[in-house]
This record gives structure tokens, sequence and C-alpha cells, in this order.
């Protein structure tokens, strides 16, 4: 038997706010971490490439310059193929979905 809204107190709903906010600024923590790593990892890209290697070896660590595939970006390769109209008609057509949100009632 699925839960009734009663069951759902202030506190939880608190509790559920409160973790939102922690997982949102460890997000931002993590964006940070990515942007510092992006710029290490491109003077890295570019030493290999002036350099001419491929691989390095720092103690336990191997550090690669590898090929691949770069990904397709669908979304603009269907609108540049299909049109704009299209696209809009397939997402007008979407299935709503509802979902959950806690904020201050103010």
């Amino acid at each position: 038997m699925p839960p009734t809204l009663k069951s759902f107190t202030a506190e939880v709903l608190r509790e559920c706010q409160e973790r939102d906010e922690r997982r949102r600024a460890l997000n931002r923590e993590a964006d940070q971490l990515e942007k510092e790593n992006k710029v290490i990892l491109a003077d890295l890209h570019a030493a290999f490439l002036a350099e001419g290697k491929t691989s390095i070896k720092r103690g336990e660590l191997l550090a690669l310059l590898e090929e691949y595939r770069e990904r397709v970006k669908w979304q603009e390769e269907y609108l540049r193929e299909c049109g704009g109209e299209k696209a809009a008609a397939l997402q007008a057509a979407a299935a709503m979905k509802t979902k959950v949100t806690i904020r201050p009632a103010v």
C-alpha cells in the first residue's frame, strides 16, 4: 500500500530539501574540479602535440594521447536534416510527466 500524504511530515520534507541543497553544493564543487582538470588536460594535450609524443609515465600513472571517434551531435544533425517544424512537432507530442518539488512555503 502506498504511503499517505499525512506520512510526509514537515521534518521529512525539510530533510529531503536539505539533501537536495547538499547535492547541489556537491555538484558545484564537482563542476569546479572538472574546470580545474580541463585546464591541466588541455595543457597536457598541447604538450603531447608539441613534443610529438603519445604517452608519459609518472610514478604509477600513465598519461596517453588516444584517438577516439567524436560523438555525433544528434539534435543539431536532426534539426539540419528535418527542420525546426518537425523537431517542434516531436517536442509538442512528448508525453507530459509530473515531478515533486520541495521549496519554502513563503
